[in-house]
């Protein structure tokens, strides 16, 4: 099935590598305000269930191990003035465009789980937007 689907398609390996790399770079930028957020649901048990997952993933060698001189240099896709930046917009109306067509998939399994991956690279992108939006870019 890997190879098939693919191990033969370099293109969709380097997409996989992206996105991973994209969601981990966001996330290591997003640490900070995630170690102080109060997940607080009124169910102490699932609330400390919660926070030591969140600092379990937090702590985890991928996201300590993945700085933008190795990997992904987010500065170079959303350099410059947040207001005054068109790839802002336009990222936005991608992820718009995407989210309706993936509407028209029939395959309720398929749209759930594109649907679930647009949602995580589109949480991605609003952590981009905003760390421009308050001049936060070189933070990690």
């Amino acid at each position: 099935w890997f190879w098939s689907r693919l191990g033969e398609h370099r293109d969709r390996i380097n997409n996989l590598y992206f996105d991973f790399v994209f969601l981990l770079r966001a996330l290591s930028k997003a640490t900070p305000a995630l170690k102080e957020f109060d997940f607080s649901t009124g169910n102490a048990e699932e609330d400390e269930r919660t926070r030591v997952l969140v600092d379990r993933l937090l702590s985890s060698d991928l996201i300590g191990n993945c700085p933008a001189s190795r990997t992904f240099d987010e500065s170079l896709l959303f350099n410059g003035d947040f207001a005054g930046n068109p790839r802002v917009a336009e990222f936005r109306g991608h992820f718009r465009n995407v989210s309706r067509i993936l509407d028209c998939v029939s395959c309720e399994k398929c749209r759930m789980w594109s649907k679930l991956q647009v949602l995580g690279l589109g949480t991605a992108l609003k952590i981009y937007f905003w760390i421009m939006k308050f001049g936060l870019m070189n933070y990690n």
